[in-house]
């Protein structure tokens, strides 16, 4: 009696927390960009489904975010990660921010130790915009509003980056006086010129707007881009939140013509496609994955996308009838191949994954961890080193208090044991980003409550040495947060909202300690359009 008692009272403490983060977060951890080639991240997008506040973030691989060139394997390829939202929840995810607050904050490397940031925030007086900034050297540069309509609240927005250092960002826009008009909207970054004005993207159907929504972005080496969104049918000539979701791609080539046309990447119209999660090689091509309705239960689902030819026909890559699944997230390596991993529901909550080979194409689902948790989720996943090898995090929980867990995947030995990376137990431990590069490092954030307040902590795998030491890297953060690796070190930064219209930044050396806070919002008091 006892300890059921103790049991409700932490889990109704952790839907608590959870709802708190959501409220201030569009993670689903990302997830978490585009992957051009250096680091892989799985961050920032929204997990809601677990209604674990992650959007994070998108995982990325290999620090060019986005990918590599097609010769150089020595670049990695992104994947996207973006956090995933759950039907019961898209409503209230997008789109009525709080005025005077920040949410969405999202963070890539580029090249020459360059940070490039986004983040969604308004004023007292004036709609949410979109803001960029970018760390050069030892600071950050003066922060500018590259998303602006008076029409319009401009919200969830993500980016990728380039190897020579240009970047797209996009978002989502909805009309003030249609919250259920949403389309997709972008702004290129151009490394000697700066950002260029903002465009349409997606999101319109039959002549008409729809509610688009979770726009995904990867870039490789070269600057090719693949941008997925969900979107909502139009019902009776009118767009609907009700209605099914399906999952839309537009590629853009910088060779080719800039942006082809807006496509379907899935057909299925036995129930909603969402949360898409996007992996991206040096060639250009892609991998999407994504989970899907059947009518009973979630299935993961996945499509190729080659440049000059088009999406493919969509796949399962799970053949459960156990239970739904639900958090996708995806990676792909030097040598082209990818791996997704996902929670499977059934008589245990379980983490399970499949590898994508350029040869072979998808293998067989496989479970990394079976357990008795009560409650696990929040799973990412990016790509270490250059040799095919992965890892993914999350946190899991008995009832009583939680961790955060990760397992190592290499060719020749498959998944790792589960360890702990965490410190303090006792404490609740949740939303863990992750981030790799290609030379081998991978540094973890998560978020730990204590006393009402929660604090953003940290643990970086040093190739050779393995998992360090959990480091609290600030006190009493307020919302969400996102991390990205050095292409070509163990440098990470850290960025995460403090107060709510404070936007943070620190920066990790190795064998350094976090550096102190500094503001990456600087100069936002003017609205420049």
């Amino acid at each position: 009696m006892v300890f059921n008692v103790a049991k409700t009272c932490f889990f109704s403490l952790f839907a608590l927390v959870l709802l708190v983060s959501c409220k201030h977060t569009t993670d689903t951890d990302i997830i978490r960009s585009g992957g051009n080639g250096n680091s892989t991240e799985s961050e920032n997008q929204p997990d809601t489904h677990d209604n674990a506040s992650e959007v994070d973030e998108v995982d990325e691989v290999d620090e060019v975010d986005e990918v590599d060139e097609v010769d150089e394997v020595d670049e990695v390829d992104e994947v996207d990660e973006v956090d995933e939202v759950d039907e019961a929840q898209e409503d209230k995810l997008s789109l009525r921010p709080i005025n005077g607050t920040i949410s969405f904050p999202q963070i890539k490397s580029g090249a020459d130790s360059v940070y490039y940031s986004v983040w969604a925030e308004s004023k007292s007086d004036s709609p949410m915009y979109i803001w960029a900034n970018r760390f050069v050297g030892s600071a950050w540069e003066s922060a500018k509003v590259i998303g602006v309509s008076e029409q319009a609240i401009s919200t969830e927005p993500q980016i990728a980056v380039d190897n020579a250092g240009n970047a797209f960002a996009v978002w989502i826009q909805e009309r003030k006086e249609s919250p259920e008009a949403s389309e997709v909207w972008g702004a290129y970054y151009n490394v000697n010129s700066g950002w260029g004005s903002a465009e349409y993207i997606g999101g319109q159907q039959k002549n008409r707007q729809s509610a688009a929504k979770i726009p995904r972005v990867v870039m490789n080496g070269v600057g090719n881009a693949v941008v997925v969104w969900q979107q909502h049918e139009v019902v009776d000539n009118e767009p609907s939140y009700r209605a099914r979701t399906d999952l839309w791609a537009r590629s853009y080539s910088v060779d080719g013509g800039g942006w082809g046309s807006a496509e379907l990447i899935e057909t299925d119209d036995s129930g909603s496609a969402r949360n898409a999660q996007l992996a991206i090689f040096s060639d250009g091509s892609v991998i999407a994955a994504w989970q899907q309705h059947d009518g009973i239960r979630d299935n993961i689902w996945a499509n190729h996308y080659v440049p000059n030819e088009g999406w493919g026909s969509a796949e399962l890559i799970e053949n459960s009838s156990s239970g739904s699944t639900h958090s996708v997230q995806i990676t792909s390596d030097h040598l082209g191949n990818a791996i997704a991993v996902w929670v499977q529901e059934s008589a245990t909550k379980a983490v399970w994954s499949n590898r994508y080979t350029s040869d072979a194409g998808w293998g067989i689902a496989e479970p990394i961890e079976s357990s008795s948790s009560d409650y696990l989720g929040s799973v990412r996943v990016a790509s270490e080193g250059v040799d095919g090898t992965a890892v993914a995090v999350w946190f899991g929980s008995d009832g009583e208090s939680s961790d955060i867990l990760t397992s190592r995947y290499t060719i020749d030995e498959g998944w790792s044991a589960i360890e702990a990376i965490n410190a303090m137990s006792g404490e609740l431990k949740i939303s863990p980003r992750i981030t790799s590069n290609k030379v081998g490092y991978s540094t973890v954030l998560w978020s730990q409550l204590k006393s009402g307040s929660r604090s953003l902590w940290s643990n970086i795998r040093t190739p050779g040495v393995g998992w360090g030491e959990a480091k609290r890297i600030y006190n009493n953060i307020s919302g969400d947060y996102s991390v990205a690796l050095n292409r070509e070190s163990g440098g990470s930064m850290a960025l995460w909202i403090h107060g709510y219209q404070s936007l943070q930044s620190s920066f990790f050396k190795p064998d350094e300690s976090w550096k102190m806070p500094e503001k990456v919002n600087i100069q936002s008091e003017e609205v420049k359009e």
